[in-house]
This record gives C-alpha cells, structure tokens and sequence, in this order.
C-alpha cells in the first residue's frame, strides 16, 4: 500500500504542476495579444469556464475511472498546448480559443478532480491535508511556470514557447500517467447513505456553499487574472513582477495547505470565517492606505486565500455528504470555478479603487453565507434529535 501511496501522490503532484500553470496566463497574455492582434483576455476566462464545466459533467466518469481521468487530462493538455501554438503561428483567434480555451481548460478540469477522492481515501484520517497535495501543487504551479514563461517569450517567439513548453511537460506527464493507481479496493464508508445530486442541488446549506465559493473564486481571479499587468501598471519592472508573481504562487500553495491544516485540527467551517474576514480586511487596508508595497502584500494575501477555498473545500463536502458521494459532488461544486471565471472578466475591468470596495462587499457577503448554511445545518440536527 506505502508504495501505491506514493506513486499515486507523485504522479499527482506532477499532473498538478503541469496543468496549474494556467494561473501564470499573465505573463504570456501581452504576448499572445500582440501577435493575434486581439485581445485575448477572454482566452484565460474560458479556460477557467471549461475547467468548471469539464469537472462538472465528468464528475461521475471521474468517481469510477480515477486513472482514465488522469489520462485524458494528460492527452487534452499536449493537444491544447500544442495547438496554442500553431494558433499563433498562423495567427488565429479561433483556433487559440479551441485549443487554450476548451482543450487546455477541460484538461485542467479532469486533471484537478481525477487524484482527490484517490488521495483521500489512501489518507483517510487527514482527508483535507491529502486533498491539499493536489490542491497545493496546482497553486504552486505558477511559481515554476512564471520564470519559465519570462524566460522564453523573452526569447523565443510564442508560438515556440509554446512548443517547448509541450516537449517540456509531455515526458514526465506520461510517465506518471503510469505511476497514477486508483484506491485498490471499491472502498465504501460504513454508516454513509448515498446522495443523489438532485436531492441537495436545491438546499439551502449546499447553495450557500456553492455561493461562497463562486465569490471567492471571482475576487481572486479578479486579481490573479492580471497580476503581471497590474505590477507593470504601478510601475514595477518586469523581472520584479515575475518574481513577485512566483512568491504569489508560494503564497497561494501555503494557504491550500495551510487552511487544509487548520480544518482537520478543527472544523470545517472556521478556516473559511478567517479566508473570507481576513480578504476583506486586507482589500479594505488597500482602500485606506494605498501604496505598492501596501498592494503586492494586498495580492500575496488573496493569493493565499484564494488557495485555501479550494483546499478546503474536498474535505467540507466529505463531512457534510460523506466520502462515498464525494467526486461527484466535489466536481458538479467546480462548476462555480468556471463561471467565477466569467464573472472576473467583468471584475477585472473595473477601476481599482471600485474593485476593493466591490470586493470587500463581495467577502462580507460570503461570511454571511457561511453563517446561513451553518446555522440551517444547525436546525436540522436539533429538529432530529
């Protein structure tokens, strides 16, 4: 069993390096606009919407064949990135929306849910820290990919460095396509009905789950989204912005783990309060006493916030449903990923100085949701008891 644990989080870490990268899209987006002569801002946002909708609608695929899943993420990730760059090298906007919009997004997706009931079930007395290996590598992505990215568009065209980047990742990922095993047994947790979706889809506790966790997804990506510009925008030259985009990515890793942490040493609901107070707090300082320093430090935090919603999240739902309904349940909630990803693109034009008050709003409300949902849970376990 030690040596299937290992493999499988190996192979995970590695998927999850790999695909994560999408959250480095800002340091590629000038470039591919110039040469597609279009803004292709949107490029990112239907990435993160196919992400959503891809774990969404495959989360029954995903519950019975883990390791296909990983597979599959592997195939859509070389197709998608090869084909970004020939998008770019005859210059088609449509093609590079196929291929980075709906390939490289439904391999982001498939990839991200395919290892979490897996891990969680390999360590099943600390079901959010398992999740979070997962979780986290995909954070930490960003932190490899940003100088990595720098590097290349500063010196080969991006139609290359797209190229590179596939005869880069496509080995190992291959490799560890292989080394992915899915839980040796059909494990079922004692004790745990099966849910059916529809039956909860229209609850209030589980739609104020998957309110809270669209709204934070939607004010990190606000940011996230635009990082590198906005560093350039306040001034920053581009080599300090890349680095500052890597410490955001160990910032973001941190928190995945971290909060992760936190809610198996505690509950499920705590680590939430202090991602959502802890946001507003951070955004309101940015309103009160603007400067750079006062910014990057404002972008570290979401960062790191914005990680531990999902690391969090695996294990929430894992409590409150149970383990054996968990893929399922975990991948239709991702949808909210995707449309959070439409949501930013509106967010992330804004004027500075209405987005942070937008998003302290925005956070606040997600406390309230978050108190909504527990105290109904709340009523419901008295009036059975």
């Amino acid at each position: 069993m030690k040596i299937l644990q290992i493999r499988t989080v190996l192979a995970t870490i590695f998927l999850s390096l790999c695909i994560g990268q999408v959250y480095a899209w800002s340091l590629l987006s000038s470039h591919v606009t110039a040469v597609l002569n279009h803004d292709m801002s949107f490029a990112f946002s239907l990435a993160i919407l196919f992400l959503g909708l891809s774990a969404a609608f495959m989360g029954k695929f995903v519950e019975k064949n883990p390791k296909k899943a990983y597979v599959m993420s592997v195939v859509l990730f070389a197709s998608g990135f090869m084909l970004s760059g020939l998008a770019c090298h005859i210059h088609s906007v449509t093609l590079f929306y196929i291929s980075y919009g709906f390939l490289f997004g439904c391999s982001c997706g498939l990839g991200y849910v395919a290892p979490i009931k897996t891990l969680m079930l390999y360590f099943r007395h600390n079901k959010a820290v398992a999740s979070a290996i997962a979780i986290l590598s995909f954070g930490l992505a960003k932190s490899f990919s940003s100088p990595l990215y720098t590097y290349l568009t500063s010196n080969f065209s991006i139609d290359n460095a797209f190229y590179i980047l596939t005869g880069i990742y496509l080995i190992p990922l291959v490799i560890c396509a292989f080394l992915f095993c899915k839980f040796p047994v059909n494990y079922m947790a004692k004790n745990v009905e099966t849910v059916k979706l529809k039956n909860i889809a229209f609850t209030l506790p589980y739609i104020s789950t998957c309110l809270f966790f669209f709204l934070n997804i939607a004010c990190g990506l606000a940011f996230i989204s635009q990082e590198a510009q906005l560093y350039k925008h306040l001034g920053v030259e581009i080599g300090l912005a890349t680095v500052f985009c890597t410490l955001s990515a160990v910032f973001n890793a941190g928190g995945r783990f971290g909060f992760a942490w936190i809610s198996d040493h505690t509950n499920r609901w705590f680590p939430y309060v202090i991602v959502f107070a802890l946001s507003a707090l951070i955004c309101m300082g940015s309103i009160f006493f603007p400067s750079t320093i006062m910014f990057v430090i404002m972008i570290m935090i979401l960062n790191m916030n914005y990680g531990g919603g999902f690391s969090l999240l695996p294990s929430f739902i894992a409590d409150k449903y149970g383990i054996n309904n968990t893929s399922t349940i975990h991948s239709f909630t991702l949808s909210g990923w995707g449309f959070a990803g439409i949501a930013a693109l509106f967010l992330k034009h804004l004027d500075i100085n209405v987005l942070l008050p937008v998003c302290v709003l925005l956070y606040t409300i997600n406390i309230g949701l978050l108190y909504i949902g527990s105290r109904h849970e709340r009523n419901m376990v008295s009036d059975q008891d």
